[in-house]
Order: C-alpha cells, then structure tokens, then sequence
C-alpha cells in the first residue's frame, strides 16, 4: 500500500467536514471524492497521516462509529495480458456467440463503455473511430489518458475495435464510445485511491447525463481478509463499486483473474 495513506467512509454530520473529521485522527485530506459522496449517504476521502501507519489508522477509524469503511490504499496493478502471437485471432468472440449477435446489432455509438485502466492509444487506428476523447481522464497522477502501457489499449480493442473495417480484429462492439479512464501507469499499476477517483469521475459522467452503459476494470489487487460480506463493507473500494452499481445504469466488469483458481479463492500474486 502507498505509506501513511487511508481510504475511509464515513457517515456525514451535520456541519463535520472531511477536514475535521481527519484531524481527530492525527491524519489530513488529500481528496474528496465529490460524485460518489453526493451518489450515495456517505463521504468518500482518501486520509494520510506522517506519524501512523495505515494498518493502525485503519483499524482507529473502524473503531469509530462514524465510520462505514476503511483500508489502507492498497496498489493495484493490470491483470496479465498474452503476448502470444495468434491472440488477434480472438477465439473468445467465438465462445460468446459474437457473431450471432452481430447479425442483430454490432454496437451503438450513442452508448459509452467507461474503461478504468492504463488508458487507450487512440491513434490505433483500429480504435481511432470509436474513442471518445471528449470525455478522457487521467486519475494515475498525470494529464494525459492516452496508454504508454498497453493493457488498455488491449482490453478496448477487446471491448470496441472498429469492425468490417478490412484491418486488425473486431470488438464485442463494432461502433461504441470507449471512454479512457487512465488509472494505472506506464509500469502497469496504480492505487486503489486512484481506481475510486476514477469510479468518481465515471459516477459524475452519469449524474451529467453522459449514456454510460458500462464500466469496465480488468484489475487485481490486494485484500487482507476473504471476500466475504462482512469483511468487503469495510473496505471504500468495495462501497464505490456498489454506490456507482446504485445509480442503476451501468454494468460493472472486473476480470476474474488469470491463475486458473476458482473466484473469491486467494491467488498467487503477493
């Protein structure tokens, strides 16, 4: 996890501020996550402190009735991505019955797909047509949502290459707006601080109206406990993913991992 950093939510007072309610921890704001705290009944914010350690901050601030969640901001980093030389075969299209779908509809560019990831080079021209620029956004700490990565890039093209366009593969989607949330950097990792601020942003896309259909995170990361019910509300990431769910508009996509071991077991990242 990122030193002296904390992800907390907590339940809004009257006339308590972020501010305030951190300096009773020994700890300050470094943001406030605006969207997803005006979707929901709690206050997202994203704490730091230079004399505590995260571990034992977190356990202070799940002590405090006030608090629904709490966990240090833990990294996060893209899931494996092949390299093999016939991956632009795409096999899975064929496994998902694409095709059948595609003889009813190959996409709608007035439908957005939100992709929370490393970015999208949009000046592949297999992607070109369908990336929606306009609404881009870096949350890894930099201004561009381009991907100097490549995990991104992937995972669009999956998602939303241009098809029957005599070059490259073919998407799920032939017309889509694919919108880059760069969350993760050129090494392929980031913080979960960054993964909520970009379900803020997407949340915010939303609340303005912006046609988001889908929102999709081919991520892994770290938890400390099994991802069981009571041990997953008390972790802010967790509580961002169900307050962006409660807007009832997007389907939210998370990969389930590449290591061949059923879903909710522990895997062999460390």
């Amino acid at each position: 996890y990122v030193p002296g950093d904390v992800l907390v939510v907590f339940k809004p007072s009257e006339g308590v501020k972020a501010s305030s309610f951190a300096a009773a921890s020994g700890a300050s704001v470094k943001e406030v996550y605006s969207a997803l705290s005006g979707a929901g009944s709690s206050v997202y914010a994203l704490l730091h402190s230079e004399t505590k350690n995260p571990e034992d901050l977190t356990a202070e601030l799940l002590a405090n009735p006030n608090v629904l969640a709490a966990s240090p901001n833990y990294k996060v980093r893209a899931a494996v991505t092949p390299n093999d030389t016939f991956i632009s075969q795409c096999w899975g299209l064929s496994s998902i019955n694409a095709p059948a779908a595609w003889d009813i509809t190959s996409g709608d560019s007035n439908v957005y797909v939100a992709i929370i990831d490393s970015g999208i080079d949009e000046t592949n021209p297999d992607l070109t047509d369908n990336v929606a620029t306009e609404y881009g956004t870096n949350t890894a700490g930099g201004s561009s949502a381009r991907d100097d990565q490549g995990h991104g890039t992937h995972v669009a093209g999956t998602i939303g290459a241009v098809g029957n366009n005599s070059r490259g593969i073919a998407g799920v989607n032939w017309n889509v707006g694919l919108i880059s949330v760069k969350a993760l950097d050129s090494n392929g990792s980031g913080t979960a601080a960054g993964v909520i601020a970009a379900i803020d942003y997407v949340t915010g896309l939303i609340q303005q109206g912006v046609n988001v259909r889908a929102v999709n995170l081919s991520l892994e990361t770290y938890i400390p406990a099994a991802p069981e019910h009571d041990n997953l509300v008390q972790m802010p990431l967790w509580r961002a993913f169900k307050d962006l769910d409660a807007l009832n508009q997007a389907v939210i996509v998370c990969a389930a991992g590449n290591y061949a071991v059923a879903v909710g077991q522990p895997t062999p990242y460390s």
